[in-house]
């Protein structure tokens, strides 16, 4: 396995991506912005994207957690109110379902401030190859 290899826990595995990618390449996308209703991105306020222990990625806490304890989680919990929901959530197709890549903690405030629409671009599969880093 490379030294840069993400390694995923179970709770992730075929719903995360297993790559890294960059983050500039994603957000150059061309891709249109659309919006959907919340509630079809809900779900993934209960994967375990965040880590207990910022930068080091223990993929051990989930946003759901954060916005019911804030207190226990400061450093996400300042990530989600200085989140600017005016930039769309990032999203690719992945095992059959469009997964987020990039804005979690944007996702996160839509729901900590009950926002019924949510920014996001959903990304065709071919443009995977300009984001992936290995």
């Amino acid at each position: 396995m490379p030294d840069d290899a993400i390694v995923l826990p179970e709770a992730l595995h075929g719903i995360f991506f297993p790559f890294r990618w960059d983050k500039l390449a994603l957000w150059a996308l061309p891709t249109t912005v659309s919006v959907v209703a919340l509630a079809e991105l809900d779900w993934h306020l209960d994967l375990p994207v965040w880590s207990t222990q910022p930068p080091q990625p223990l993929f051990n806490l989930r946003p759901r957690e954060v916005l019911a304890c804030p207190n226990h989680h400061l450093d996400h919990w300042d990530r989600i109110l200085a989140a600017d929901t005016i930039y769309p959530l990032d999203l690719f197709h992945y095992n059959g379902r469009w997964v987020i890549m990039d804005g979690y903690h944007r996702l996160a405030k839509h729901a900590a401030f009950d926002m019924k629409w949510v920014n996001i671009r959903k990304h065709p599969d071919e443009l995977f190859v300009e984001i992936q880093l290995n």
